[in-house]
């Protein structure tokens, strides 16, 4: 069996380094458009519009400290696929391990202590990188 790391390089992805010195990988596995959005959590979208929404697989790297943000207009559900660390979920330390989900509304600071390399599905409500716009929805400085 091929290296899964090796594996992930054919699918197209973006490399992306912060100005924090933090560097992960978006694997862009799927965009779709919905009547009703699959996160009902995010309240500023209005329900009687059709909105997009994207699966990514995330891949962060080792003993790595991401450093807590939040996305002013997106909500995701991650899913655990590989690896072990800490999720910051506002004020609360969650461990994590392969098969957890977590929610995480517009707004919510999060972060990442790995201690492995880790990857998870991020499915996102609207994406957090708008194309057309041209615009990330990260946000430092809580």
């Amino acid at each position: 069996m091929k290296n899964p790391h090796n594996i992930l390089l054919q699918i197209p992805h973006v490399s992306i380094t912060q100005p924090q010195e933090e560097h992960f990988e978006l694997f862009k596995l799927g965009t779709f458009t919905v009547d009703v959005p699959l996160l009902k959590i995010n309240s500023e979208i209005p329900s009687s519009k059709s909105i997009e929404e994207i699966v990514e697989l995330v891949k962060l790297q080792a003993h790595t400290h991401y450093q807590p943000h939040y996305h002013e207009l997106s909500s995701a559900i991650l899913y655990m696929i590989l690896g072990e660390g800490t999720l910051i979920l506002g004020d609360e330390h969650c461990l994590y391990q392969p098969g957890l989900r977590f929610l995480i509304p517009a707004k919510m600071p999060h972060g990442f202590i790995t201690q492995s390399t880790t990857l998870f599905l991020s499915i996102q409500s609207p994406p957090i990188h708008n194309q057309e716009k041209d615009t990330v929805d990260i946000h430092y400085g809580l």
